[in-house]
């Protein structure tokens, strides 16, 4: 049986990801997604921590944009241009 506050505490850990939260649980990966998707509080708990580490890298990246190097600047443009032009898959 997964505990809930464990639970909790992995996927904050994990920064959300139920791969890795599965792992230091000691639990199959399925076993805990399920859990997580019966449970609204660690469904937004694994969302939150998963958009907090997007938030952090979309800002490194807007900051290499302003950066003083241009190399720099020019692979942040770059990645920023791969994510808004990579069209359909």
């Amino acid at each position: 049986m997964i505990d809930p506050d464990e639970a909790e505490r992995a996927l904050i850990a994990a920064k959300g990801s139920i791969r890795e939260a599965a792992r230091a649980l000691d639990v199959p990966r399925g076993a805990l997604s399920k859990f997580v998707s019966g449970h609204h509080k660690l469904w937004e708990i694994a969302l939150e921590a998963a958009e907090r580490d997007l938030d952090r890298a979309e800002q490194i990246i807007l900051d290499g944009m302003d950066s003083q190097d241009k190399l720099k600047r020019l692979e942040a443009a770059a990645l920023i241009l791969k994510g808004r032009f990579r069209g359909p898959r």
